[in-house]
């Protein structure tokens, strides 16, 4: 091809390009000029892009997210640790032998001789060879005298002859009286112990009535108060009231009252309301007062409120201010029966103080009778050995000084032991001080694992060898749980997996779960329970999921709005296509997305991106096919880029 045919191709295409773009100008004018019906205009503004809520969008959580990492612990597993630092000298076990609690499993290196240590040493021992001396020698001398003394002692023992005899009748008479005091008084001290046992019973059954009277007095006031804040509070919008439970948990929640009156019977009843919630949860409070308190300003307050248009109705005033005079009636009803329950306890104490004293005097009266039995009894015998007085006190004189001589000698011999126990105490806590270089095992069972070598400085933080016991009945799976996953409560069912054993799955209950997190790795630390038996070895590395997964929702973070009460807005389309500005409850968030714990349901559709306001003035048509979506998602994103 030849250079003018080619530069005469070149101006023909521009030529027609030329043509084209005045073509396109002129259409483009004549469109310009022709006016848009209402329904082209209604077409042609930006419809926002809607998606249906669904559970697969679960998906998208990785493993970390729906299981846990964790290990298998059991306290029949213990470590051996060293008492002091030293190198390790030798290892006298291996892994699978069975040892012995006491057993040696290893030693350290011996401390470095010295005087002083020798010198220590034989002060001890010389301190106990002289204490086990003296004893022997202090028990023959001992045994020596003690035995002589009761010889002498047998020998005191005279022969005496009952010569004369005082009334032997009196004597038996003087007997049989103490006797008859002694049945008396024994009578006097059962019934005693049955007429005060009786009346504490009583006090206690009525403690306990007046102890369910009071818990019932609690219970009625909590259900009339979350009755009564359900009729004359509207917190919210929504005509959300507020509970008994919101405002025992933060009582700095502002009241909004219904009724638009402001007077001194509503700060009243306003105070009245938060006293009895404070006493409610102070176990130790008594709630007459504040009971009779809030049931008064209740009614006085109910008497002045007013109707209004968009909470409240005259035929409601009605019905709040005769459920108010019932709920005072019932109140003032339960709390007259608390402090006549008080009342009554009041009494039986003073009855039961009472009792006792009545029956402490009437045991008095029989000791009383027994010791003037006691008396004449006595004064018979002294009568009947008048003789024999002198002769047996001088028996008596000569047996106590014997008997004295016998405790002191006794008394020198445990002396001497004790000096023995306290030389050989002080030997051998010194001895085991040397021998803390010997590592013993803690427990009877297998040597599972073997932690240092011969030769390794350690010290007493540092376990040596691992001894496992036969029995694994307390082994229990211990598991962490990331700082922003929703965590589980006690009781919950869990599924424990092994890595790389995909059919080995067992059953466990949570125990327990953590309030705080851990150093280092920012988890909550949680404990559960097997419910079936285990072969699985100590210390494997598991992981823990859910039995029952709660399948939330992920929506988008765009198409979710927050107030200046950080209350997350999102916008949902209802059946008939009109949009709805509805609160919900966030969770975690997951990439671009944030999971919905509550608000929203699946197989709901929500607008998922900004929006502007003419998408708020029509209704949504929903897309229910591919078509539709797809028609949805482009005609969105198109008015979206406009």
């Amino acid at each position: 091809m030849t250079i003018k045919k080619i530069i005469s191709s070149i101006g023909v295409v521009i030529l027609l390009a030329g043509v084209g773009s005045i073509a396109f100008l002129v259409r483009g004018e004549s469109k310009k000029e022709e006016p848009k019906s209402a329904e082209q205009q209604e077409q042609a503004s930006p419809q926002p892009l809607i998606e249906e809520a669904r559970n697969d969008d679960l998906s998208t959580l990785d493993e970390s997210r729906i299981s846990w990492p964790g290990e298998l612990v059991s306290y029949s597993t213990v470590e051996v640790h060293p008492l002091s630092e030293g190198i390790l000298t030798n290892l006298t076990v291996r892994i699978g032998q069975r040892v012995a609690k006491g057993e040696t499993v290893s030693s350290l290196s011996s401390p470095p001789a010295s005087v002083e240590r020798a010198m220590a040493t034989a002060e001890r021992m010389s301190m106990l060879v002289k204490a086990q001396a003296n004893e022997k020698t202090t028990e023959k001398v001992v045994r020596e005298q003690i035995i002589q003394l009761k010889k002498a002692r047998e020998s005191l023992i005279p022969s005496r002859e009952s010569s004369v005899l005082i009334s032997e009748k009196e004597t038996q008479l003087a007997k049989q009286k103490e006797l008859n005091a002694s049945i008396e008084l024994d009578r006097m001290r059962t019934e005693k112990d049955a007429s005060v046992m009786f009346a504490k019973k009583e006090l206690d059954q009525s403690r306990t009535k007046l102890e369910l009277q009071e818990r019932e007095l609690r219970t009625l006031l909590e259900q009339t108060i979350d009755k009564n804040l359900s009729d004359l509070t509207a917190n919210s919008t929504n005509y959300v009231p507020l509970t008994f439970r919101t405002l025992a948990q933060s009582k700095n929640i502002p009241i909004r009252f219904k009724s638009p009156v402001l007077n001194d019977e509503r700060f009243a009843y306003q105070s009245a309301l938060l006293q009895s919630i404070t006493d409610i949860g102070n176990k130790s409070a008594t709630m007459e007062a504040s009971g009779l308190a809030y049931a008064t300003a209740l009614l006085n307050y109910t008497r002045t409120i007013i109707a209004d248009e968009e909470y409240i109705i005259e035929k409601d005033i009605d019905r709040i201010r005769m459920n108010a005079r019932e709920q005072q009636m019932d109140i003032v009803k339960m709390v007259n029966e608390v402090r006549d329950l008080k009342s009554m306890i009041e009494v039986k104490k003073s009855d039961l103080e009472k009792i006792v004293a009545e029956k402490e005097k009437e045991v008095t009266i029989s000791e009383l009778m027994i010791t003037n039995s006691r008396i004449e009894s006595e004064s018979s015998e002294v009568a009947k050995k008048k003789t024999e007085v002198e002769s047996q006190f001088e028996y008596l004189n000569r047996k106590r000084e014997i008997d004295i001589k016998i405790i002191e000698l006794n008394r020198e011999l445990e002396l001497a032991r004790a000096e023995v126990k306290a030389a050989k105490a002080s030997y051998d806590t010194f001895m085991r001080e040397l021998e803390s270089q010997r590592i013993v095992a803690q427990k009877n069972g297998i040597v599972t694992a073997i932690q240092k070598n011969v030769g390794d400085f350690v010290m007493p933080s540092d376990a040596i060898v691992v001894i496992s016991a036969d029995d694994q009945d307390s082994v229990f799976v211990r598991f962490r749980i990331p700082n922003d996953a929703t965590t589980p409560e006690a009781g919950t069912e869990i599924i424990v997996t092994r890595p790389g054993f995909p059919f080995e799955k067992k059953e466990a209950v949570i125990t327990g779960i953590g309030t705080s997190l851990s150093e280092g790795e920012g988890t909550y630390v949680g404990e559960a329970e097997f419910v079936e038996e285990l072969q699985w070895p100590v210390n494997a590395s598991v992981r823990v999921s859910l039995k029952d997964q709660q399948e939330n929702l992920l929506v988008p973070f765009v198409a979710l709005r927050w107030d200046e009460e950080k209350n997350a807005h999102l916008t949902v389309v209802d059946k008939d296509g009109s949009l709805d500005d509805r609160i919900v409850k966030t969770g975690r968030a997951v990439g671009d997305r944030i999971e919905i714990v509550d608000g929203l349901m699946a197989g709901e559709h929500y607008v998922s991106g900004a929006m502007d306001g003419s998408g708020m003035k029509n209704k949504i048509k929903i897309p229910t096919t591919k078509e539709d979506r797809e028609a949805s998602s482009e005609g969105g994103h198109g008015g979206h880029g406009e």
